[in-house]
């Protein structure tokens, strides 16, 4: 999937659309087009973040943790204006490569093509996170930072300090 920072490389997308529809393949063609068009409608309606992606942001309306390392679900609130999110500075770092690996695993056709993984809710309920490390980030709030590929997440991960470490929750 191209990566889209920016509203004014909405061209590019679009081109990739484009030659998507000249694949001779109809059936898987015509599933990927629509796979690439969501995506690429949530990328620029909410604030240039691929929904399923992990992202270092500048959160404006933070109680804690100014500069979360959230990891967006792919299941928007758009009732609310809300992107519900997992932040990984409030996981243990057991728990957060649980979680990456679990990810990984379940996503693994995805992630071969080249795409932003699904995050639901029903696929990590049976990893144990605790309740605070799930937040609802207003639109508005945020400005994405850095993106961080699905390659580099287990470093990421092994890599940032957990806002709760040495405690018990």
């Amino acid at each position: 999937m191209p990566r889209i920072l920016s509203k004014n490389k909405y061209e590019i997308a679009v081109g990739n659309i484009n030659r998507l529809n000249a694949l001779s393949e109809p059936p898987e063609a015509k599933v990927e087009l629509e796979e690439l068009r969501r995506d690429l409608y949530l990328d620029l309606q909410n604030k240039n973040i691929v929904l399923g992606g992990m992202y270092r942001i500048r959160y404006r309306f933070y109680e804690n943790d100014p500069w979360p390392l959230a990891l967006f679900l792919s299941m928007p609130r758009e009732d609310i204006g809300c992107a519900p999110a997992i932040n990984l500075h409030y996981l243990n770092k057991l728990h957060a490569q649980t979680l990456i690996k679990a990810l990984k695993f379940r996503n693994a056709p995805i992630i071969k093509r080249g795409r932003a993984p699904r995050v639901f809710y029903e696929m990590i309920k049976d990893i144990q996170i605790p309740y605070k490390a799930y937040r609802l980030y207003k639109y508005e709030g945020i400005k994405p930072m850095e993106y961080i590929p699905v390659v580099d997440w287990a470093e990421t991960v092994k890599e940032e300090k957990s806002r709760w470490q040495g405690r018990f929750y």
